[in-house]
């Protein structure tokens, strides 16, 4: 290997995320030893967006499509780095890419039964179950609150927090809604509204929709 081609694998001239998976909803793209050069190409795919993250600060983040990292497009890095005529020499940030697309088919179910007092049958036991989808819809939120320093995050490491707090608001909404058992078949989509209400902010703490 020559001087050229060893200097060359050093810096990285192309960032992209292809994922294969279909559970990850943040991959980080670090590599200790390599640094990110002036007019390096960023790739982001669709359903997709690219954190820069400097020293754990959330810096730029880019929307779907090719882009070339100049000062130009990169000014919250620019000015936590203190570029302030461009940077000449190679860099090193991690670059957190996030999955926008919805994750679908997340099942929940009470574990034991939710008793409530019918109004013609009287007390009843009912147990529910179901799915839900869920997405990253403020990415910021998502990254401070539950990707932190992991170099990946998937779906199923938030999954039983999730799941618990769709229970808990269908208990709730079972128990105090007033709704006959007779009539609940055909009041599903009642019910669901009235859950999703309540449990939607829940998940926008983290920044994610229901």
């Amino acid at each position: 290997m020559t001087l050229r081609e060893f200097l060359v694998g050093e810096l990285i001239d192309i960032i992209e995320w292809l994922d294969d998976s279909g559970d990850t909803m943040a991959w980080r793209f670090s590599r200790p030893r390599n640094e990110i050069k002036n007019g390096a190409e960023l790739i982001v795919r669709p359903a997709q967006l690219a954190i820069f993250i400097d020293q754990g600060r959330l810096a730029d983040v880019f929307r779907p499509g090719r882009h070339t990292l100049t000062t130009a497009n990169l000014p919250l890095l620019s000015s936590i780095r203190g570029w302030k005529y461009g940077f000449a020499s190679p860099f090193k940030a991690d670059v957190l890419f996030v999955s926008t697309k919805q994750f679908t088919n997340q099942k929940w179910g009470t574990s034991s039964p939710v008793i409530l007092t019918d109004p013609t049958l009287g007390p009843v036991r009912l147990r529910a179950y179901g799915t839900y989808a869920v997405r990253v819809v403020d990415p910021a939120s998502f990254v401070r609150e539950l990707v932190g320093t992991n170099s990946t995050f998937i779906v199923e490491q938030i999954a039983d927090q999730l799941r618990d707090l769709v229970v808990a608001k269908v208990s709730a909404v079972l128990a105090t809604g007033q709704i006959s058992v007779l009539e609940l078949a055909a009041k599903y989509a009642e019910v669901g509204a009235r859950v999703l209400d309540q449990v939607a902010p829940q998940f926008q703490q983290y920044g994610l929709g229901l």
